[in-house]
């Protein structure tokens, strides 16, 4: 009887994961791989300020979350002898051109059977220590600027970066992707038993992209290869015009496209005195429950946008943008302060926020782990240090990391208001992700710009073969003082706190409300 319920359990999760569209395995009951990552520490900050701007030891830790992985990071010298023991897979990042390898690190590395994925300098090194390894190291070069993937061929001009090259001795060897400087050919990526090499020095471009698809290959998980895109309208905030929002809905909603309504319940001009919620503008709050209605999902833009002498949209709300450092506050107190109030008002004109976006992506480190406590998903870019605000882009969803229950990432960007970055830009980028098989990525749209745009950038990413997203038929909650809220797979928004005044009791049932899919418990 037990197994029936089993098997009869296990089928209709295999069956929700696929009308759903989740890009993940199905890992019932696996054990989560045991992932350790050391990588060198020779100057942090001139590192951070280098062509390799962010410190990819944090983008690794969080993209592994893509994975079922357990992931464990140590700088390299705090390595000791026989730590890689505990671990299955083993990640060292290189990312100076100086100094030797940590010597103990070396020999375990060079006598273990778990896997070794070597990404940057010092490959000679281990090439010397293990010499059964048919790899010959051919130097540093930074004219191998042709990229080879899939039988794509991409030019990386003046960006090409730092290849170290290596040259397979054996057809043992299995390699992904080439390098090339339009004479000489070598790797990208090279694999020769329980060795992985990359040699390209990257961590945002089609390099990084590569071995981020390659990862598949080395965990040996199958995900779903289709590419999947959120599309936001951004920076809704009382001041935002009603017809411009419903215009777009109308043309969303004609082409059965959903999108993410970024929402910024209150707007603040401190020059001007001007303050202002969605609950003074009725208009407002009529246009966004249209979009809603027309397929939009509430997300909560921050609160307020801004913090100190900034104003609502062009402000940050949780960095301080004028010393370029974490904000000088309790983060655990002040993020649920702005979160409690947002929530607040969205609940009090009917809005029911199912995830967070950080205003400009910038969070310090502290509010993301606090964000974890209230949301389930968190939508943008991630600021991978308290040093500076600098962000990265992920190629695909994480689940479960240090920072994040649910993470979507956004990489294609938008139209500037200046004409700066357009639509060709945004698509070029989306071309570079089809080379990760299950990307998932973001765009966003502001509504004062000339919705011309939006129908490109939908004609473009449609005919790439993307798939937009909807985030109201996933599975997300938000969870904070007595709110909670949750959405499910088949799209129904369900609420369970504090009712409004006009909303009454019959029989002590809550009554639902107009919306077909949202329910009051």
């Amino acid at each position: 009887m037990k197994r029936t319920a089993f098997l009869m359990f296990l089928f209709i999760t295999i069956i929700m994961a696929i009308l759903t569209g989740s890009s993940f395995a199905v890992t019932y009951g696996e054990t989560r791989k045991r992932v350790l990552v050391v990588y060198d520490n020779p100057n942090l900050l001139n590192r951070d300020y280098s062509g390799l701007a962010n410190d990819f030891s944090v983008i690794l830790s969080e993209q592994l979350g893509h994975f079922n992985t357990e992931v464990e990071v140590v700088m390299e010298n705090e390595y000791k002898e026989g730590m890689l023991e505990g671990y299955q897979y083993i990640f060292y990042l290189s990312l100076r051109e100086k100094y030797s390898v940590n010597q103990v690190l070396l020999q375990d590395i060079a006598n273990t059977a778990r896997t070794v994925i070597w990404y940057g300098g010092g490959i000679e090194e281990l090439l010397n220590a293990n010499k059964n390894i048919p790899l010959k190291f051919r130097g540093r070069s930074k004219t191998y600027h042709l990229v080879e993937y899939n039988k794509e061929t991409f030019n990386l001009g003046q960006n090409a970066g730092i290849n170290l090259l290596v040259e397979p001795l054996s057809e043992e060897v299995i390699t992904y992707g080439r390098v090339s400087d339009g004479k000489g050919v070598y790797p990208l990526i090279a694999n020769w038993k329980n060795y992985w090499f990359m040699s390209g020095l990257d961590t945002s471009g089609v390099k990084y992209l590569v071995f981020s698809d390659v990862l598949h290959e080395i965990f040996g998980e199958y995900h779903s290869e289709y590419r999947k895109v959120y599309l936001r309208i951004e920076d809704v905030s009382p001041l935002r015009s009603p017809k411009n929002l419903m215009e777009i809905a109308d043309y969303l909603y004609s082409k059965k496209i959903p999108f993410i309504i970024a929402l910024i319940p209150a707007y603040i001009n401190p020059e001007t005195g001007v303050e202002v919620s969605i609950t003074d503008k009725p208009e407002v709050v009529k246009a966004v429950g249209y979009m809603v209605e027309r397929g939009g999902t509430v997300v909560l833009h921050g609160y307020t946008h801004q913090h100190y002498k900034e104003e609502t949209g062009e402000g940050f709300e949780f960095w301080d943008a004028f010393e370029d450092r974490p904000l000088n506050v309790n983060y655990a107190d002040y993020v649920r302060e702005r979160v409690l109030k947002g929530i607040e008002i969205c609940r009090e004109n009917g809005l029911y926020p199912l995830a967070f976006e950080p205003p400009h992506y910038a969070m310090a480190q502290d509010g993301y782990r606090e964000l974890k406590k209230y949301f389930s998903t968190v939508i943008g870019q991630l600021q991978t240090t308290d040093r500076r605000f600098i962000t990265a882009s992920l190629p695909y969803e994480i689940r479960n990391t240090k920072r994040f229950n649910r993470f979507l990432p956004e990489s294609l960007g938008y139209v500037a208001e200046d004409g700066s970055f357009g639509v060709n830009e945004i698509l070029k980028n989306a071309g570079k992700m089809l080379l990760v098989r299950d990307a998932v990525t973001g765009v966003f749209f502001h509504s004062f710009m000339d919705k011309a745009y939006l129908k490109q950038i939908v004609e473009g990413l449609e005919s790439m073969g993307y798939v937009f997203a909807d985030l109201e038929k996933e599975d997300n909650w938000v969870k904070i003082g007595d709110y909670n809220i949750r959405s499910t797979a088949k799209g129904d928004i369900i609420y369970e706190g504090p009712l409004l005044k006009k909303e009454k009791i019959k029989s002590g049932i809550k009554e639902e409300e107009k919306n077909p899919h949202f329910t009051e418990v």
